[in-house]
């Protein structure tokens, strides 16, 4: 960076960038899992449903946000997290175009 200050979004991107490469081959299982999990659940898929398949939220680390990137997800709904250790925390439900 050239000495100016960075955006919010700016910095939300690169870091995803990071995130994205430092995991390439969880992110994409993950992103394999969440359209399995989607074509057999109504287009439905949040990252919830793709731990339940088996993936590792610690393998997955920071590229969790990489998982619905792309022109095939779009944003559904909202929903708090079941698992004990995210402490309800709010999660979007993407569905599969």
């Amino acid at each position: 960076m050239s000495g100016s200050p960075s955006t919010g979004t700016q910095l939300k991107l690169r870091g995803l960038v990071l995130a994205a490469a430092k995991h390439s081959e969880s992110l994409k299982a993950a992103q394999w899992l969440a359209e399995l999990f989607a074509n057999n659940n109504h287009g439905r898929c949040c990252i919830e449903d793709v731990y339940s398949l088996g993936m590792s939220p610690k393998a997955l680390g920071n590229a969790a946000g990489c998982v619905f990137t792309g022109d095939q997800w779009q944003p559904e709904a909202f929903r708090t997290t079941e698992r004990p250790e995210a402490r309800a925390r709010i999660i979007r439900v993407w569905r599969l175009r």
